[in-house]
């Protein structure tokens, strides 16, 4: 008689214990799958963001980069959102560009490509210190960022814009035009200073 139970006991637990194995195997299966969805998922949304560096490297999406080597870059650019984010201190202000109308000149060789901005600067904000302004180079690639156009590095770039104040301004892109912000608002240098008549 336990003879027959123990046979009986270890034919209802051997299949028992082989559909547990197998149940397991398969609950291991589907937790690793939807880890690698999870983890595409997460990498494909992330080519949104970009970190752009102070020594005028090439901007990184973040895939591109640990998370955790980033300590060289000095802005967070969300494409998805159009923010650039100050990285390096705590933001104290939200600041917008000031100019009526812009566009990106680009000049190679013999040919002159003009490419509107208006759009893309009405919805860009800026999340930074009262003293830190993003560069024209800075604006130039967020730009090329947000509009995927990339172009040759022997190319001039140039930004033409109509200010607050309704005049027309070139500016090159180089280290020669500076951009300042006042109020909350970001200005190319020599831009004249009559804040009080522009409440945009």
């Amino acid at each position: 008689m336990k003879i027959k139970m123990a046979r009986l006991i270890t034919s209802i637990f051997i299949p028992c214990l082989i559909a547990w194995n197998s149940l397991k195997e398969w609950f291991h299966y589907m937790i690793n799958t939807c880890k690698s969805v999870y983890h595409y998922l997460t990498m494909y949304n992330s080519k949104h963001e970009w970190f752009l560096f102070s020594s005028n490297e090439f901007p990184l999406p973040i895939p591109a980069i640990a998370i955790n080597d980033h300590s060289n870059a000095t802005w967070h650019y969300d494409a998805y959102q159009n923010i650039l984010t100050y990285l390096n201190d705590p933001v104290t202000t939200i600041c917008k560009f000031s100019w009526l109308s812009a566009k990106m000149v680009i000049l190679e060789k013999d040919t002159r490509k003009d490419y509107d901005m208006d759009d893309f600067l009405h919805q860009l904000r800026i999340h930074t210190t009262d003293t830190v302004c993003p560069q024209l180079n800075d604006l130039f690639i967020l730009w090329c960022i947000h509009s995927k156009q990339w172009f040759s590095p022997l190319a001039m770039f140039q930004c033409h814009i109509i200010d607050y104040m309704g005049e027309e301004r070139t500016l090159v892109i180089g280290p020669f035009d500076k951009l300042v912000l006042r109020e909350k608002k970001v200005y190319d240098q020599i831009c004249p200073i009559r804040l009080q008549n522009h409440k945009n």
